[in-house]
């Protein structure tokens, strides 16, 4: 089907605090008129500001990713997603060591199911960044990596749609519990949820994310289903439920329209901002 992999960029741009960026659409668009396929959403960010602590921007820059009408991330906070919560890192320094000569980081979605984008649509991407108290001038990039199809190849009547979805925990209180616009399927069809993803950040009084892993702290986590059935049946810490390299767990099953995942945190110490995002992917009609 496909004959020859591609990748799109877009450069490294500055972000302000509190502000939002769209990245070049020429550059991540379809340069050659040929219908595609994505198989991996890369993030990546820089700030060569240099600081004596190590900190990652996982968890303030965001991400809002769009195909024509169809929404692929996010129920909560306009669409967007801590590009953490996305998938792994895949930074060449481990993520919490990032510190005296810079920040780097990148983290990358490799999607459940590969995005089909007809010829003459794009993959869309906005970025935001929080409040967070960084200092020095932060960048920020995406990148799509896949594979062109046969030029006579034609829009399938349905595609699968990749999707994300994030629950943050207030930093500041003890105890949390995501709502019934949290970790919900808000489509009329079902959706195919693939793995859920937990990290923990610790916001240092400056507002600086430290790290992102689910370490063993004295915060626990429980997790159910829409109907009360157990996912996670006691309050554990994250760390007995992630796999500490990727964040992530795999838990495959399906939620009906507005079912959702419940989790809740408790002891969480009041420096810490643990979430958890499920990643998954649903059928549509795209016409």
């Amino acid at each position: 089907m496909s004959y020859a992999p591609f990748v799109f960029s877009s450069p490294m741009q500055v972000i302000a605090a509190n502000t939002s960026l769209i990245p070049d659409v020429t550059l991540l668009g379809n340069r050659f008129r040929k219908p595609l396929w994505i198989d991996e959403v890369r993030f990546a960010y820089m700030n060569l500001e240099s600081e004596a602590a190590p900190f990652n921007m996982g968890l303030s820059v965001r991400c809002k990713l769009s195909l024509g009408r169809v929404a692929l991330t996010g129920s909560r906070d306009n669409g967007f997603v801590p590009i953490s919560m996305f998938g792994p890192s895949i930074s060449v320094v481990p993520e919490e060591l990032s510190g005296p000569d810079g920040t780097f980081g990148s983290f990358r979605w490799r999607l459940p199911k590969p995005l089909f984008v007809p010829a003459n649509d794009t993959l869309r991407a906005q970025f935001f960044r929080t409040a967070d108290g960084f200092p020095g001038d932060v960048r920020v990039s995406v990148a799509y990596a896949g594979r062109y199809t046969k030029p006579e190849e034609s829009l399938p009547n349905t595609i699968d749609i990749p999707y994300v979805d994030t629950f943050i925990h207030s930093t500041g209180s003890t105890f949390g519990l995501s709502s019934e616009r949290d970790l919900v399927n808000p489509f009329p069809v079902d959706l195919n949820v693939q793995r859920l993803i937990s990290r923990t950040f610790l916001v240092s009084g400056a507002g600086i994310s430290i790290f992102g892993l689910p370490f063993d702290i004295a915060t626990e986590i429980l997790i159910k289903d829409s109907y009360g059935h157990n996912v996670v049946r006691d309050f554990v810490a994250p760390r007995r439920v992630f796999d500490p390299t990727r964040s992530a767990t795999t838990a495959p099953f399906v939620l009906k329209p507005n079912e959702r995942i419940n989790v809740q945190f408790r002891s969480v110490p009041a420096t810490y901002t643990p979430m958890v995002s499920m990643v998954g992917w649903r059928r549509e009609v795209y016409r």
